[in-house]
């Protein structure tokens, strides 16, 4: 293959919010509604694991996730 793009993921969205955020994606120049979906999702994304780490104090592993209690390296 040697394409460096992401696996294709189908949704469902409402004809008529799709239109609006094409319309909304034109006005402001940005690449793609796919575009701003991922950039949600990413903020979504970030945005619980803050969460999680303030209320649980799990150290986040590689990747970004929390890592489990059992999994955290305590300093020495």
């Amino acid at each position: 293959m040697g394409d460096n793009r992401e696996p294709v993921r189908n949704i469902r969205v409402a004809d008529d919010l799709w239109q609006a955020a094409q319309r909304a994606v034109l006005k402001r120049g940005d690449p793609s509604v796919s575009h701003i979906i991922r950039v949600a999702l990413r903020q979504y994304v970030e945005e619980t694991e803050r969460q999680v780490r303030r209320r649980s104090g799990a150290v986040p592993k590689r990747g970004g996730s929390p890592a489990a209690p059992s999994q955290r390296s305590e300093p020495k």
